[in-house]
């Protein structure tokens, strides 16, 4: 009787963690990349937003700097 008492409070903490995390926003990141000429002028972008939708404009150079940013959840 008492490992069922153990088993059933186990089980019940379990689904409540589960559900408490299940709720919590999803941050995500965005990915960027700024293309540049010989002289560092921007001449391309590329990006992937926060919804998945990609963007891009100008060239793709073998120079390039990006990164990522934070995507804040709806609310």
């Amino acid at each position: 009787m008492r490992t069922a008492i153990v088993l059933s409070i186990s089980l019940a903490a379990a689904f409540a963690a589960g559900s408490t995390s299940a709720v919590a926003p999803d941050l995500g990141l965005g990915e960027f990349v700024y293309y540049l000429d010989a002289t560092g002028n921007v001449v391309g972008y590329r990006a992937i937003h926060c919804d998945g939708t990609p963007e891009s404009w100008g060239f793709i150079t073998k120079r390039s700097e990006g990164g990522v940013f934070l995507c804040e959840p709806d609310v």
